[in-house]
């Protein structure tokens, strides 16, 4: 399970803290549908959906944080938004960041 620190996410992201940064995430989701309390919740785009059209739901869902592609308008200041030039790299970056984490050997 990847759980990070709100602190951790801005590091791994490389964008400044938010001003109401998260506190822990307990895990990063890119399936609106499975998106439960707690979650950090990455919009993908893809060829037949694009996960900014589904935010408002994973909010309702309980998400605590949200990665969304700078261009998007979208606001709620029930979450934490960090906004990054490409969510599908932001979400690597989460991935290379958690991997980091532990020393053991890659086969």
């Amino acid at each position: 399970m990847a759980a990070f620190k709100g602190e951790e996410i801005s590091l791994a992201l490389q964008i400044e803290k938010m001003s109401t940064p998260l506190l822990h995430v307990k895990r990063v989701v890119i399936d609106s549908r499975k998106t439960i309390s707690g979650d950090l919740y990455v919009a993908l785009k893809g060829e037949r959906f694009d996960g900014h059209d589904f935010l408002d739901q994973v909010v309702s869902a309980g998400a605590s944080g949200v990665v969304i592609s700078d261009q998007s308008q979208w606001e709620n200041p029930n979450v934490s938004v960090y906004r990054v030039a490409d969510p599908l790299i932001a979400l690597g970056q989460l991935a290379s960041y958690h991997r980091r984490k532990f020393s053991i050997p890659i086969i």
